[in-house]
């Protein structure tokens, strides 16, 4: 005989004999939430939050939860209360870009991508994200070298696709002859990767075609 076992049952005893468990609450929020119980979720961290001070985990959750429901103010005042507990957790850095990005205050959301960055220089999102944000002709450049650096940690074909039209906008804006010819010599080797031959023809047939002309 097969017994289904419910974790949120394991969880809810947990708190019943230690209702300072720090991670069976945080547990149990997450489980409520994913039900659809958000009140019941926000209760118990309150609860736990009124009688053990602010714990930063638990202050971003909250800010997550009110960032999700479009309760920016109140995302805003969890997250900050959180960075001033932690100002160096990834989780709650992150959520601040999401928070700013959701603002459309691009200025803000990169200064928060690159707190991260000073302290984990490898996480794919961070170098993803602020990619995605760099949409100015002026910031070509590092838009580039941006997707260079996600493209080698996750191989994805939205990026790869990105790579490619980012070269081939620099070749097109660029007139010095030194900058493209190194442009060119970069794009030539993506021309090699199997996953070129999955990009609209009209990508590929631009690609040739400037290669071409500068290798002249």
């Amino acid at each position: 005989m097969c017994f289904s076992i419910d974790p949120a049952y394991y969880l809810d005893r947990a708190i019943d004999i230690n209702p300072d468990h720090f991670s069976a609450t945080l547990l149990r929020a997450e489980i409520l939430i994913d039900q659809g119980c958000a009140t019941a979720a926000i209760s118990l961290i309150n609860t736990y939050l009124s009688k053990n001070g602010d714990q930063p985990e638990l202050l971003n959750f909250l800010a997550n939860h009110y960032l999700t429901e479009g309760r920016i103010e109140e995302a805003e005042s969890y997250n900050n209360k959180a960075l001033i507990k932690k100002p160096r957790s990834y989780e709650s850095l992150y959520t601040g870009f999401l928070i700013k990005k959701t603002q459309g205050d691009k200025f803000s959301a990169i200064h928060f991508l690159e707190r991260i960055m000073r302290d984990d220089d490898h996480s794919f999102d961070v170098y993803w994200q602020m990619s995605q944000l760099l949409d100015e002709p002026e910031e070509l450049t590092k838009k580039v070298t941006l997707l260079e650096i996600a493209f080698s940690m996750n191989a994805r074909g939205e990026i790869f696709m990105q790579l490619i039209n980012g070269y081939l906008d620099l070749i097109a804006s660029d007139h010095s002859k030194q900058n493209s010819t190194t442009y060119c010599v970069q794009l030539s080797e993506y021309i090699s990767n199997p996953q070129f031959k999955d990009l609209p023809k009209s990508t590929q047939q631009r690609a040739y075609s400037l290669t071409a002309v500068l290798k002249k």
